[in-house]
């Protein structure tokens, strides 16, 4: 939203998560007057994989570069990318929802999930007076994203507002990306062997915003499903990660406008478990359960940047300004699969 009136979109529309509350609750636009800040489920629904082509690698990249790859259709709306020139990164273009994360951000504070239509991501980020977002009202149907589960009582559960029927519980073990396309294609369940993996929008439908590690004790998806859980990094109880189909495409690294060929080494996928990161020296959660952030398809050791720590309960690798702690399946490194069915 232009929230300034200057008829453009750009950083000094930014507003604290709050204030964007207030600014879509008072707006009047268009004929309507009961605009509202979406949910993050409803922010998703913009999301765009076909279209997006991360630019966080992309060592001399401007918006303009970024005209038709962004993770969100600029021809019918406006993204709002970061002001390089006031210290911000170009892809700090993350839009508020209303969805509030009651664990700790950095150990310190609640948090607020964003959607970044740059880089294509969900995250928690620290609900404090001084963090901005983007702000994209929306009115009409208030129960978008509400689940409606049927426990079919062999293993499966049909989301009857989608139709979609999931895997009760996961593959129990770790899985890279090409063995959790085998496990899902060979799975036999409920009398059905039709079982694939999830695109990152089905796996996100699923997910329960309510709910997570440090304040239900539970991962962050409705009781209803099993969850198996895991030793994480930092050595506490944990729920996985789970993988999508759907490969979180990037420019190529060595073109400096987005213009080369397409990375496409990276596979998106859901934290139903905590979302953490190696920062000053310590595993803490970065970004919270209900995040959707990617990896290596392969091996995350190899990705360039990436550094290895061990803080007692094996090594693990982690990358970028939060030092996200990067799985891809090899070792119980709680990179799981959920599969699902049409």
């Amino acid at each position: 939203a232009d929230t300034n009136g200057d008829s453009s979109i750009n950083s000094s529309d930014k507003l604290t998560q709050s204030s964007a509350v207030s600014y879509c609750s008072s707006l009047t636009y268009a004929g309507h007057s009961d605009w509202r800040l979406p949910t993050v489920k409803e922010l998703y629904s913009l999301m765009n994989f076909g279209q997006g082509r991360d630019p966080s690698s992309c060592t001399n990249c401007a918006s303009g570069n970024l005209s038709g790859k962004t993770f969100m259709d600029d021809s019918v709306f406006s993204v709002g990318f970061g002001d390089t020139s006031s210290g911000e990164r170009l892809i700090d273009g993350q839009y508020a929802s209303t969805n509030v994360y009651g664990g700790k951000i950095f150990d310190t504070d609640t948090g607020v999930f964003g959607v970044n239509f740059v880089d294509g991501r969900i995250k928690g980020y620290e609900c404090n007076s001084t963090k901005t977002f983007y702000v994209q009202c929306v009115r009409g149907n208030s129960d978008y994203g509400l689940n409606n589960f049927t426990n079919n009582g062999n293993g499966t559960i049909t989301d009857n507002a989608t139709g979609l029927t999931w895997q009760q519980g996961d593959s129990g073990t770790s899985r890279t990306f090409d063995q959790a396309l085998t496990y899902c294609e060979g799975l036999s369940l409920g009398g059905s062997s039709n079982w694939r993996v999830p695109n990152i929008k089905e796996l996100q439908s699923i997910l329960d915003y309510s709910r997570a590690p440090d304040y239900t004790g539970s991962a962050a998806i409705n009781s209803i499903f099993n969850a198996t859980s895991f030793t994480n990094e930092e050595g506490i109880t944990d729920y996985a990660t789970y993988w999508s189909s759907t490969t979180h495409v990037a420019c190529d690294n060595a073109s400096s406008t987005c213009g080369g060929t397409d990375d496409v080494t990276s596979g998106a996928y859901m934290a139903f478990g905590r979302a953490l990161g190696y920062y000053l020296n310590s595993v803490q959660d970065v970004h919270g359960a209900g995040s959707q952030r990617s990896d290596d398809k392969d091996d995350v050791s190899t990705k360039g940047g990436a550094a290895s720590a061990n803080v007692g309960f094996g090594t693990f690798f982690y990358w970028g300004p939060q030092g996200d702690i990067l799985r891809d399946g090899n070792g119980e490194d709680g990179m799981y699969v959920r599969c699902v069915r049409n």
